[in-house]
């Protein structure tokens, strides 16, 4: 099974998400799109768990898509960054029990540290990539 590199871009229509091969050759790709709720004229608002939503779908397409690829798939800084983004959209309310954002941040968190140092990881990346860490 050849490692692979999960790359997730959240933008303003939807979710891109692409998987690449060590030597950088696209696997699968995926576009999953997500409304945008105009709700005064000017305003454009977007629910953070439907991103969250359109991330996960355009992973798990990969699964049937490039199976021997998602074996070694590292996404540990994406799903930090992605809840942060989200806890952060939210402001004070990302941190309320009734939001699902402070669920996904502490999950995070757990990811980021339950294992090994993210450091650690992206060396592990960069050393599949044949990259230089700079160190």
């Amino acid at each position: 099974m050849e490692p692979a590199l999960l790359v997730i871009d959240v933008g303003l229509s939807n979710c891109k998400c692409v998987l690449f091969s060590r030597v950088g050759a696209i696997l699968a790709r995926a576009a999953i799109p997500y409304p945008t709720m105009h709700p005064q004229p000017g305003w454009a608002e977007q629910d953070p768990e439907d991103w969250w939503a359109a991330a996960a779908q355009g992973t798990r397409r990969f699964t049937s898509e490039a199976p021997e690829a998602m074996a070694r798939v590292s996404a540990v800084e994406a799903a930090h960054t992605a809840a942060l983004n989200c806890v952060q959209v939210l402001g004070v309310y990302g941190y309320a029990n009734e939001y699902d954002a402070q669920r996904y941040m502490r999950d995070a968190l757990v990811l980021l540290t339950g294992g090994e140092p993210v450091e650690v990881i992206k060396d592990s990346i960069g050393a599949m990539l044949s990259l230089s860490s700079g160190a």
